[in-house]
């Protein structure tokens, strides 16, 4: 009697990708809004205090920024759909048809020589960043919590930790939850970024925050 090879039950446990899309946003649209987040800085120099070191931050709304928002919500939905069809706990608790997004934002400004310590974005959904001056000013690394203590095996599937470096123009969005950090820049020019928290929510949840 031959022996039946039986399929196994997948239960998904963690997967975390980064989307990214390039070159968005016209050549006058991203100079319209350097300009600006450059003359935000000069208004005001002190930026607020939670940053770090070399980093020029503040929360910025900045006018004629239309064409980012309707690609942030489109990464965001396309990020929704995408993890709906890998976690089922995901599915029951996002349904499309209640989907809204409130996104908040603040904007960095890193000098030559700076770097973002390890961290991640809790309390929302999915983070994002759109970086106005990237090329050549440190990479992002992403950093697998599995494996932050190096106790993994190389040949364990996902067990390494994943980097990208930016480009002008680029937009990227991860699940909040994953532990990330910026390389040293070490150009000579600054990495300026505009970054985003956004959160899925349905209408119960539409009078605060930002919805877009």
């Amino acid at each position: 009697m031959e022996r039946v090879v039986k399929k196994s039950n997948i239960i998904p446990i963690i997967q975390a990708d980064i989307f990214a899309r390039q070159n968005i946003g016209t050549v006058e649209e991203r100079q319209a809004l350097l300009e600006q987040v450059l003359k935000a800085k000069v208004e005001n120099p002190q930026g607020i205090d939670h940053t770090n070191p070399k980093c020029w931050r503040d929360r910025v709304i900045y006018d004629n920024t239309q064409w980012l928002v309707d690609e942030i919500r489109s990464v965001a939905f396309e990020l929704s759909e995408f993890y709906q069809q890998k976690d089922p706990t995901f599915r029951k608790t996002t349904q499309k048809e209640n989907q809204h997004l409130i996104i908040n934002t603040w904007t960095n400004v890193n000098e030559p020589g700076s770097t973002n310590s390890l961290h991640h974005h809790s309390g929302v959904s999915f983070a994002c960043v759109y970086y106005l001056q990237g090329t050549d000013t440190g990479r992002l690394v992403f950093r697998q919590p599995g494996i932050i203590f190096d106790h993994s095996n190389p040949k364990s599937p996902f067990s390494h930790h994943t980097s990208y470096a930016p480009e002008d123009g680029d937009l990227i969005m991860w699940p909040s939850w994953m532990p990330h950090e910026v390389m040293y820049n070490e150009s000579d020019r600054q990495r300026i970024n505009i970054a985003f928290n956004i959160e899925l929510v349905d209408e119960s949840k539409m009078s605060t925050g930002e919805v877009k």
